[in-house]
């Protein structure tokens, strides 16, 4: 026997004019009304996310290619594994989900062949369960599985700036972000909005169920705040993408000789230099620091610089850049 399930939105009552249903939905407590207008369940005790998806959907549009960007991935087995991409316009600090993906009893080396073609170069955070010994890996943690099979995974799990993991606090700066108009999902990510509407609270705590992408949006929100948090930025297996707002000339000499980077120990011909062993940015640098991907050509008339830099040029055994 076949199912089907018809949903009926206040849209389809023709017999309103538009204006008539807009004052009926404006009528309703705003926490209803995507449950009471368009059939969207109210389940426990209450949505995560009260906001109308109007708000939050897009387009789809090509990304500026100088746009940071970054993936993040939920773990799972029979709990589906996810995964989304962020781009993030930092001028209007606007945070964009362009992709969404979500797959069950996919082992690594499968997932890592569906998630390749968004970009080899593209940085992956993980939660920290990823660190989690499994039989099937032969005692290698899950996320140096992804790794191992190519995928560029950051090489600490997902947490804020100063370590933490609070999955409250990264949803509550996820609302804001969506009540104040700087996150927005390409309105083609349907699973993604399927969980959107159904993620919910019972007796207080966040329901894991149905909740995949949600969760890997949340770790990325995590990484964002890292990536953008004054004082680190992560790194990942190849090294850390980093842009240059240059403030000052070229190096010592003036001359604009040797506008690099590298891990000296004095600013002569360098625009960024690394205090010995600290992997620290010199503070005589004389620039800004900020996390990108591509900046199209040199311009001579305003000086920047995009440079991948070495993990071996970083403190050793440290994850992150500390920048000063």
């Amino acid at each position: 026997m076949t199912r089907h399930v018809t949903f009926m939105t206040i849209d389809d009552v023709e017999h309103y004019s538009p204006d008539e249903r807009a004052a009926i939905v404006a009528a309703y407590p705003e926490h209803e009304r995507e449950a009471r207008a368009r059939g969207v369940p109210v389940l426990g005790s209450g949505r995560i996310f009260p906001i109308a998806e109007e708000l939050i959907a897009c387009e789809p549009f090509r990304l500026p290619r100088y746009w940071p960007r970054i993936g993040a991935l939920d773990f799972g087995w029979d709990h589906p594994s996810a995964a989304v991409e962020l781009a993030w316009d930092t001028e209007a600090d606007v945070v964009y989900i362009s992709k969404a993906a979500r797959a069950s009893q996919q082992t690594p080396a499968m997932q890592v062949l569906a998630l390749k073609p968004w970009g080899e170069w593209l940085p992956w955070a993980w939660p920290r369960d990823g660190r989690r010994e499994t039989l099937e890996g032969a005692g290698t943690a899950l996320a140096r599985q992804y790794a191992a099979h190519g995928l560029n995974m950051l090489t600490g799990h997902a947490r804020f700036a100063d370590g933490s993991v609070s999955v409250e606090a990264g949803l509550m700066e996820m609302l804001d972000r969506m009540q104040s108009g700087r996150f927005k999902v390409f309105s083609t990510l349907l699973p993604w909005f399927e969980e959107f509407r159904l993620y919910h609270r019972k007796d207080g705590h966040v329901v894991k169920l149905r909740d995949d992408l949600m969760a890997a949006t949340r770790y990325r929100k995590l990484t964002l705040a890292y990536v953008s948090g004054a004082g680190t930025l992560p790194t990942t297996a190849n090294g850390i993408w980093l842009m240059f707002d240059r403030a000052g000339d070229r190096g010592a000499d003036g001359t604009g000789v040797g506008d690099f980077l590298g891990p000296a120990s004095s600013a002569t011909d360098n625009i960024v230099t690394f205090a010995g062993t600290t992997g620290k940015v010199g503070k005589d640098s004389g620039i800004a620091v900020r996390p990108a991907r591509h900046l199209p050509g040199r311009q001579r008339g305003r000086p920047q610089r995009l440079e991948r830099i070495p993990r071996n040029w970083l403190q050793r055994g440290s994850s992150r850049l500390d920048l000063i």
